[in-house]
């Protein structure tokens, strides 16, 4: 090996060494969004969807424990969403131990796509359902 293949070899090395690479911020980052529902339950703000939201996204920031205003640590889980893409949306925590997300009304983003009219989120086991309502239902346009 020559010595300049040694050099070469050597600062490649440091340079790896000296750079950082910072996973965490990279790998989710929330798209500007308007109309989208925000709810505060147990120290987490969790966003769901809202207008020009075509990925329809939902996240949640834990705000229980300090974190750098500059550097905001998102939790995705669109991965986990069954709600469509949709805006204009009411969201409200409640429950018996006010641990669910209740998602109500809403416009679709989609055409032909029709919302339910109330989805549950249940932040322990980080699901939805959509309860089934019976009776008379009156809708005020």
């Amino acid at each position: 090996m020559s010595r300049n293949s040694s050099i070469f070899i050597i600062l490649w090395l440091l340079i790896q060494l000296l750079i950082e690479v910072n996973c965490q911020t990279a790998s989710f980052k929330p798209l500007q969004r308007e109309l989208h529902t925000a709810t505060f339950i147990n120290g987490k703000l969790f966003i769901l969807s809202g207008r020009g939201d075509d990925k329809n996204q939902f996240f949640y920031l834990d705000v229980s424990d300090s974190f750098n205003t500059q550097e905001l640590l998102w939790n995705d889980l669109t991965g986990i969403n069954i709600v469509p893409s949709h805006w204009g949306a009411a969201s409200v925590n409640g429950g018996a131990k006010n641990d669910t997300l209740f998602l109500c009304g809403g416009l679709s983003n989609l055409p032909n796509i029709t919302m339910d009219l109330l989805y549950t989120f249940d932040i322990k086991t980080n699901s939805w359902n959509i309860p089934k309502i019976t009776g008379n239902i009156d809708i005020i346009a």
